[in-house]
């Protein structure tokens, strides 16, 4: 954790008399504030998350004199003035800062809000409706052969339905269609795996405005009573909040069995864009690449479906919040005018596996997948408002 301070050096006033005696210098105010930041490794830049909890919190005020000068230098005061009103108006305020779990809420909601649908769930409920499409009446493919092998030796009477042939081709077809599929499922999922996906939402943005005209106290360095001018006061509070977060799926996929689904796909185009006589599906072969790619399929389905929600986390998640209040007058009849303003900034991170999680509280699959993702660390130490 690193905490800094910063104060803008007093503005003074220009030099004053009164009864063309040169007064004593005086000196305003020009604000200040702190940031407190937490986690910021130059040294990792670009390898992933660098963002941690950040709070900025700043007043700055400023000043542009105008000059009063009476007839006679040798009576009164003649030197700088700033308007100084009481009409009714001030810097709005805006409270303390609030504990981290008021900006959880917030970030939950985004979540809900942002959360890509799942593909790899999606991919692997289509999986598993391929394989039972894929084989709906095959037992396997030994049970292919010795069927494709009596039609063969039958001749030309294969075509007889005595032989099941045609509904034999149609099962096939069906078959490869149905890994034709899955390899593309399967490219499609190992894609969205290594993608990452960003979001933005805004959660929260309001504007509030007052003005006020009136004969207001022009202000002088020791208060000299001078009269009063026409001023103008506008003040302003803008609040806004949003959530940036980058969602990352992972797969438990080796990396031979992309090469092995495009293989199988490479075998069921044999049985598309020909007539399937039985010495054309006799000399496809091995057939037991069906019965492989039949247990890859199982064995992602159940890799998948033991992952569960787990699979989806985030990359990087924030709930920023900005809140800036300002006063601004001015006197345009002694030309000077006055600003002020106050801002707090505030970043809140999330756990890859959401706002307000404790890296104590998770899983030991879900610790295996943030370390196969690259995503392991500890918790940055939070701000409390």
């Amino acid at each position: 954790m690193s905490v800094k301070t910063f104060n803008r050096l007093p503005l003074p006033w220009p030099p004053s008399y009164y009864d063309n005696v040169l007064q004593g210098q005086s000196y305003c105010a020009m604000g200040g504030g702190s940031m407190v930041s937490f986690n910021h490794d130059l040294d990792l830049l670009g390898t992933g998350d660098q963002g941690g909890p950040w709070l900025c919190e700043q007043s700055i005020y400023k000043y542009s004199f105008g000059h009063h000068q009476e007839a006679d230098p040798t009576l009164g005061y003649r030197g700088p003035t700033l308007p100084w009103p009481d009409i009714g108006i001030g810097l709005p305020g805006f409270g303390g800062a609030p504990d981290d779990s008021y900006y959880w809420q917030f970030g939950a909601k985004a979540i809900r809000a942002t959360e890509p649908s799942d593909p790899i769930f999606s991919a692997s409920t289509f999986l598993g409706e391929t394989l039972q499409d894929g084989l709906p009446k095959m037992a396997g493919h030994e049970t292919w052969k010795d069927q494709t092998l009596r039609a063969k030796q039958a001749g030309g009477e294969y075509l007889n339905y005595q032989f099941g042939w045609v509904p034999f081709v149609s099962d096939l077809r069906s078959f490869a269609k149905a890994v034709s599929s899955s390899s593309q499922v399967v490219s499609t999922m190992r894609s969205q795996a290594n993608s990452k996906i960003r979001r933005h939402l805004k959660l929260k943005h309001d504007s509030k405005y007052d003005t006020a005209y009136a004969d207001a106290f022009i202000a002088t360095p020791g208060s000299w009573s001078i009269g009063s001018t026409p001023t103008y006061a506008t003040s302003s509070f803008t609040e806004d909040m949003w959530f940036d977060g980058c969602f990352r799926w992972y797969l438990p996929l080796d990396n031979s069995m992309g090469s092995r689904f495009k293989r199988y796909r490479a075998y069921a185009r044999k049985l598309y864009g020909v007539e399937l006589t039985p010495e054309v599906v006799w000399n496809i072969s091995p057939w037991s690449w069906a019965v492989d790619w039949a247990a890859d399929v199982g064995t992602l389905m159940h890799n998948t479906s033991a992952l569960g929600h787990d699979g989806l986390v985030l990359q990087y998640g924030y709930v920023m919040h900005s809140q800036v209040s300002e006063l601004a007058i001015h006197a345009p009849e002694i030309g000077a005018w006055r600003s002020s303003s106050i801002s707090r900034k505030r970043r809140v991170p999330a756990n890859p596996y959401g706002f307000g999680v404790s890296s104590d509280g998770l899983t030991s699959r879900q610790i295996a997948i943030l370390a196969a993702l690259g995503l392991a660390r500890k918790d940055a130490t939070r701000i409390s408002g």
